[in-house]
């Protein structure tokens, strides 16, 4: 399997940089973050400001809403099995199984 991110969150949003802090320490009673990761979304200067505000907002939300996706569609998953949903013939239910692997799959960074 490979390795995930393991974000931590929550994550912030300056403009259109992205990041997650981190503990850095403390000065004088105060507890002092730094970044321990962050994105800059830059567009060519035919692309608007806002379109590259749009851009990493939608890249935030993706992030922030990973785990509990990939957690979501393995429970969906288990259930199905538990049910037997994936092996009884029906087209759609193996699809379905087969999609769901997939995505799960490719969130875990398993795929190409």
């Amino acid at each position: 399997m490979s390795e995930t991110s393991n974000i931590v969150g929550p994550l912030a949003r300056d403009g259109s940089t992205i990041y997650e802090l981190m503990h850095h320490g403390w000065n004088h009673g105060v507890e002092v973050f730094r970044n321990r990761w962050w994105i800059t979304v830059q567009v060519d200067s035919t692309i608007s400001n806002e379109t590259s505000l749009t851009i990493a907002r939608d890249i935030q939300n993706a992030l922030e809403s990973h785990a509990d996706m990939l957690a979501a569609l393995e429970e969906v998953q288990k259930s199905m099995k538990r049910e037997n949903l994936g092996s009884c013939g029906f087209v759609s239910d193996e699809y379905l199984c087969k999609m769901i692997d997939a995505a799960i799959k490719k969130a875990k960074g398993e795929t190409k």
